[in-house]
């Protein structure tokens, strides 16, 4: 546990917040919200993957490539002993999990709609990410597999701010 996080997720997290803010002002704007959580909680796991001494390249990797893994995979490798020991691996429900990969779907479909399209559920999508939001609250700020006590605080602000801009308290 003695490797330092790279600082992008911070500029990310705070993206996230930014986009949560202008969702007052237009729904458009759950497009960049769900771009920026599901690349927050990519960031998220590499971080943690990659926060062992131990850790390797390919704990990250797509396998036989030098692409980072899917979500999906990311995810999986958080959750296993064989990357990540309590307390640091995610303890995370299925349901979670899913939720998670549901946000990431409807990232997905954001990204292919047109500005001013009648978004999807907006419960459900709040609901998903405030999932990912617990997924990252683990891996970055409750039990995070690196040493930069800055990093916990500024992303805690950031997810309880998300959590507070997105009716979640």
């Amino acid at each position: 546990m003695s490797r330092q996080p790279r600082p992008p997720i911070e500029a990310t997290l705070k993206f996230c917040v930014e986009q949560a803010e202008a969702l007052k002002r237009s729904p458009d704007h759950w497009r960049w919200l769900t771009i920026g959580l599901v690349i927050a909680l990519q960031e998220a796991c590499v971080i943690a993957l990659t926060s062992y001494e131990t850790a390797s390249r390919e704990d990250i990797r797509k396998p036989g490539t030098d692409q980072i893994a899917s979500l999906k995979t990311l995810l999986r490798r958080v959750r296993s002993e064989d990357y990540l020991l309590p307390p640091e691996k995610l303890t995370a429900s299925e349901s979670n999990v899913k939720k998670a990969l549901e946000f990431q779907a409807a990232r997905n479909l954001f990204s292919h709609i047109e500005p001013g399209t009648k978004p999807p559920d907006l419960t459900m999508l709040t609901d998903q990410a405030e999932a990912v939001l617990q997924l990252m609250d683990h891996l970055l700020v409750s039990h995070p597999a690196f040493d930069a006590p800055n990093l916990s605080r500024s992303a805690s602000d950031h997810l309880k701010t998300l959590r507070q801009l997105l009716g979640q308290n």
